[in-house]
């Protein structure tokens, strides 16, 4: 009975170490990350509940590129603006793609840019981006109305913060 137990345990411990070795070898062309551990993924590293540093963490020790494993599932994450307008502009091919979860296909409907995968990401985004070109986005004329209309928001926050504290 003792020999059975042991038999199993060193089998376990083998299928463990395999596994170790498969997401190793997986590893190798991705970008830096936590050490990635058999069925939890790299949870261990930052804890497993999220907190308000979980994704700043990593950035801080491997870059703004990083790879993330939730369980089985591969998660590259971009960090800073400069790293995500990179990877949307440059390789919008690769990151319109996303795996499939039964809980965000039940939340999103498979719907809008976020929840999207595939040719109806695509359409989503060139909507989003004609959208946001013809409201003036890069447009440094619009910019300075912004400006301008912010500036006189605070204005009248102090006018009216002034007649507040005057009447009472």
């Amino acid at each position: 009975m003792m020999a059975v137990g042991t038999i199993l345990f060193v089998l376990l411990f083998a299928l463990l170490i395999l596994f170790f070795l498969r997401q190793l070898w997986i590893q190798r062309h991705l970008p830096p990350g936590p050490l990635a551990l058999p069925l939890i993924g790299t949870l261990w590293a930052s804890g497993i509940w999220l907190h308000e540093d979980y994704f700043r963490e990593p950035a801080k020790r491997y870059g703004n590129i990083y790879s993330l494993w939730f369980g089985p599932h591969l998660a590259v994450v971009l960090s800073g603006f400069k790293a995500v307008k990179e990877g949307m502009t440059t390789f919008p091919q690769e990151f319109s793609d996303r795996s499939e979860d039964a809980f965000f296909t039940a939340l999103g409907k498979k719907k809008g840019i976020i929840f999207s995968n595939g040719q109806i990401w695509k359409q989503h985004r060139h909507i989003a981006f004609t959208s946001l070109r013809k409201l003036g986005l890069g447009d440094k004329s619009v910019e300075h109305q912004i400006e301008g209309t912010a500036q006189t928001l605070v204005q009248s926050f102090r006018e009216t913060k002034e007649i507040l504290f005057f009447n009472n």
